[in-house]
């Protein structure tokens, strides 16, 4: 089983000190690294970003081999954005990944590292996991919550503004047996590629993939019907 560890969270070390702990994290046989880079707010206003990125690169990952980037995950984390409420938009953080990927390919021949977004919420998972430099998402304080962590798993949660006009005729094509109430407005997903369905004496909403078993959402409000959107 392999653990990650998170070796510059906050504690204002140096550089030289983050790169210390990151050696000794990338010592031991079953333990990874997610690195966390990014800027003040002056340093972005003064278009220091791709600069600061950079340094904290290169300083943090210095005596790394190539081989060992299989174990390294870089996540874009601003300083501006931690406990402040504000995130950065899809486009900022694109552009901070594709810095943070032209300074791994100066020192490893390409970016062999995959590359993370920090500060996701359920609002703007969706439109961060679409850019095309970000590989995924590191998740913190909406972690905590069983229901944003689900809704951001999915990839955000659907809008009524890109729901259908009108209810759409549904064909089912296959059956499942389940302990629950297969009750109101069973829907399937072409994004998602599963079944979702309304278990109402329960008030659950409930998901099925048709190759695991069937598994329940936590949601914390009652519903009565499932939405689907475009696209």
């Amino acid at each position: 089983m392999s653990c990650w560890a998170i070796p510059n969270g906050g504690l204002k070390e140096s550089d030289e000190q983050i790169n210390a702990k990151v050696q000794l994290c990338l010592e031991q046989p079953q333990l990874n690294v997610i690195l966390c880079v990014g800027e003040t707010e002056e340093e972005y206003n003064s278009k220091l970003l791709s600069s600061v990125v950079d340094v904290q690169i290169k300083k943090g990952l210095a005596g790394v081999s190539a081989a060992a980037m299989d174990r390294v995950v870089i996540a874009y984390e601003p300083v501006w954005a931690i406990g402040t409420g504000k995130v950065a938009t899809p486009d900022q953080a694109n552009k901070a990944h594709e810095a943070v990927r032209t300074s791994l390919a100066e020192m490893f021949g390409e970016a062999v590292a995959s590359d993370v977004a920090g500060s996701v919420n359920p609002d703007n998972a969706a439109d961060l996991l679409s850019m095309d430099q970000i590989d995924g998402a590191l998740v913190g304080g909406a972690s905590l919550n069983a229901d944003s962590f689900t809704r951001i798993v999915d990839g955000g949660a659907p809008t009524f503004e890109n729901c259908y006009s009108r209810p759409m005729e549904l064909t089912a094509q296959e059956c499942v047996t389940t302990k629950n109430v297969l009750g109101e407005s069973p829907v399937w997903s072409d994004r998602d590629q599963c079944l979702y369905w309304v278990s109402a004496p329960e008030e659950e909403v409930w998901k099925w993939d048709m190759r695991s078993p069937p598994y329940r959402r936590l949601l914390g409000t009652t519903l009565g019907c499932v939405v689907l959107r475009s696209g």
